[in-house]
This record gives structure tokens, sequence and C-alpha cells, in this order.
């Protein structure tokens, strides 16, 4: 591996999806301009946007979120479009893999963790 990057909450055969072509890598990571009202369309209250991009690579992978049992919506109600992206990825066949390049939380599936500071991290 290189350094610095590791995987969490499980293995994943790296070399075995690198033998299949192509592959989906969805790299998450959270900010806190997601929290100033109105300016995001990724949730209802603005501070559980920082939840999003973990409860959404949750629901690709396992078809619900595990971290939260709730799947985000758009405060109009209309679904996240994880809901899209794990149904192409499932008939397509596509191999896919997760990588947390600083998320709010860290989602409880395998990923690649990058080095990086996480949302309200001291500096």
């Amino acid at each position: 591996m290189v350094e610095g990057i590791e995987t969490a909450h499980g293995s994943l055969d790296l070399e075995g999806l690198v033998k299949e072509k192509p592959i989906a890598v969805c790299v998450i990571s959270s900010t806190l301009t997601s929290t100033i009202p109105n300016i995001s369309l990724a949730g209802e209250i603005s501070i559980a946007t920082l939840f999003t991009p973990t409860l959404d690579v949750e629901y690709v992978f396992y078809g619900k979120p595990m971290s939260i049992d709730i799947i985000p919506t758009t405060p109009s109600g209309i679904p996240t479009p994880a809901l899209i992206t794990r149904v192409a990825l499932q008939l397509s066949g596509i191999p896919f893999i997760a990588v947390d390049s600083g998320s709010y939380i860290e989602p409880r599936m395998p990923f690649i963790a990058l080095p990086s500071r996480r949302v309200g991290e001291d500096k």
C-alpha cells in the first residue's frame, strides 16, 4: 500500500478490483460550508449535510445507511441520487470502492482512508 493510505472497517481486494475494468470510485468528504443555512439542497437541516456523504456511500454499498437509519433527502423530499448510483452499479456489474478523504463520520463499510483532517479537528 501507499504510505499514509489504509483500509478500514474490513478488507478490500484491491488487486482483484484493479483487474476489473472499469471500476467505480466514490470519494466522500464533508465541509462546514454545507452547514450554512440555505446553501445546500443536500438536506433539510443544514448540520445534517455533514452526514450525507457517509449515508450515501453506505446506501450504495449495502442498500441502506448503516451509521444512522435515515436515507438522505432534499428539503422537498427527493431521495438521494445514491439510489440511482446503486442500481446503475448493480445492473452494469461495475465494481465499486469508497475512499474517505475527510468525512464527518467514517462509513461503516470497507473503504480506503486518505490522510486528512476531518471536520472539526484542530489544525
